[in-house]
């Protein structure tokens, strides 16, 4: 059993207005209750481009021409699904996803100039 927002009386958990004084409830639907606990890669796929440019800058090694594409590859996909994320997320997650988009163009320039 609900109570109405305006009112306070008691009213069915699924009805759209109250019998009472007529006011419009808003019902949340079973998805978006439950979507509040979503899964976000956004900070560990941060954390990954981040690492790999760090080990990238910091190899004395010479890093052979297949993994320079591979994580030239991966930045791009980075920074697609960041700009993709920034357009559809909330304002909340926006920051991430930028922090995302930036750590991505850093192993993009990373990988770039070691494949120079």
């Amino acid at each position: 059993m609900a109570f109405c927002r305006y009112c306070g009386k008691p009213i069915p958990d699924s009805a759209p207005t109250c019998s009472h004084c007529g006011g419009v409830q808003v019902v949340q639907s079973q998805s978006n209750r439950a979507g509040k606990s979503k899964l976000n890669f956004t900070p560990v796929c941060t954390l990954f481009c981040i690492l790999a440019s760090l080990v990238l800058y910091l190899s004395e090694e010479s890093v052979d021409q297949d993994m320079i594409n591979f994580l030239i590859g991966i930045a791009a996909i980075g920074i697609i699904c960041g700009i993709i994320c920034v357009k559809i997320e909330e304002k909340k997650d926006r920051a991430a996803n930028i922090v995302f988009i930036l750590a991505s163009i850093l192993l993009l320039i990373t990988a770039l100039a070691r494949g120079a």
